[in-house]
């Protein structure tokens, strides 16, 4: 699907859905001065020499629907020699490795590195350092693994909004969230 928006000529911006959005982050893409084929998150706050693939605007150029075909091409690859019942696949069939290899390595395109002070890895909730130096817009849950453990560590933050039954936005909170980012 995201193979055809591109070739149609449709940017494309992907999350996780386990990230917070504590105001609306979409004007970063409007026309820059050198577009840019890729925005991207930083994989590591103390270093920029990866991108981590958690929060992505695509642009529908040529070089990001050449990337986009070749990582899904391998991935298909991947998948199909993946046996059933098998636990995982490693770092083989890591998409966040193959895209990064493909975008840097093999194919190069033009990269923006979003501002690390405004897009947060996981990395946040470990560091007094960047919780009081950096206010992002968009923080992952990244840097822990498995969903409870997620789901207690954004309950713990207050960054979880839906209501015991998980049916329910916790209204007062998403409103104070809302009325801030206005």
């Amino acid at each position: 699907m995201i193979n055809e928006l591109l070739a149609s000529n449709i940017s494309i911006l992907i999350t996780e859905g386990d990230a917070v959005w504590f105001g609306n982050p979409l004007h970063l893409f409007r026309e820059k001065p050198i577009p840019s084929d890729m925005y991207v998150n930083i994989a590591n706050y103390a270093d920029e020499s990866q991108f981590c693939a958690c929060f992505l605007y695509l642009n529908a150029t040529r070089a990001t629907q050449r990337v986009w075909n070749t990582l899904s091409t391998r991935l298909a690859k991947c998948m199909s020699n993946f046996k059933q019942g098998q636990q995982n696949i490693h770092f083989r069939g890591s998409e966040p490795v193959m895209f990064f290899n493909i975008a840097i390595r093999e194919d190069p395109i033009r990269l923006t590195y979003l501002p690390r002070d405004r897009f947060a890895s996981g990395q946040w909730y470990h560091s007094e350092d960047m919780q009081q130096n950096i206010s992002p817009v968009v923080l992952q849950n990244n840097y822990v693994t498995g969903n409870e453990n997620k789901l207690r560590r954004a309950q713990k933050w207050g960054h979880w909004f839906l209501a015991k039954n998980t049916t329910q936005c916790l209204y007062d909170k998403c409103q104070s969230l809302i009325s801030k980012s206005l």
